[in-house]
């Protein structure tokens, strides 16, 4: 038997029991089952459960930010929804301390090179995604300022989205 299948089969049913003894749970013990559970199935889970939730929604000339402007730091789970007639992608950046949101956007704005400014770090981008089609991208995340954007891919042109602050 594959050792891979085999992994498969002992994981599942781990997880599956992780899970429901979390949903019995009426102590605080839930939130460490929860998280035994999601390390079991393999899905990224900061220490503590921290689960941020962000979406991007990319529609003509918009790109909207659906999300906390700021959280505790953990996973990022990003969304991203491309609702153009063409091919998009989704960019996450981290901002070198001292920087925000706003110093990208105009930073974005100010660009005539088509590359990004050096304190500004590529955390995560999508493979290009067709239109109508959503991805998700999950991450821990450090404390930091960061800034989400959507990018069209024909012309290549950025928007921005939004800014997440995350906190120790």
């Amino acid at each position: 038997m594959n050792a891979r299948i085999s992994t498969l089969r002992t994981a599942l049913p781990l997880a599956l029991c992780a899970l429901a003894l979390a949903a019995c749970s009426t102590t605080d013990d839930t939130a460490d089952a929860a998280s035994a559970a999601a390390q079991a199935t393999g899905s990224a889970m900061a220490e503590g459960g921290t689960r941020i939730a962000v979406t991007l929604t990319f529609e003509g000339e918009t790109c909207t930010y659906d999300g906390p402007s700021e959280a505790a730091a953990g996973t990022v789970e990003l969304t991203f929804v491309n609702n153009t007639e063409g091919y998009g992608t989704a960019e996450l950046f981290g901002l070198d301390e001292g920087y925000s949101h706003e110093d990208a956007v105009a930073a974005l704005a100010e660009r005539t090179d088509g590359g990004w400014p050096s304190w500004m770090r590529e955390i995560g981008a999508y493979d290009l995604t067709p239109a109508g089609e959503t991805n998700v991208w999950t991450k821990d995340l450090d404390p930091g300022a960061y800034a989400a954007f959507c990018v069209d891919t024909s012309p290549k042109e950025a928007f921005a989205a939004g800014g997440l602050t995350l906190t120790e």
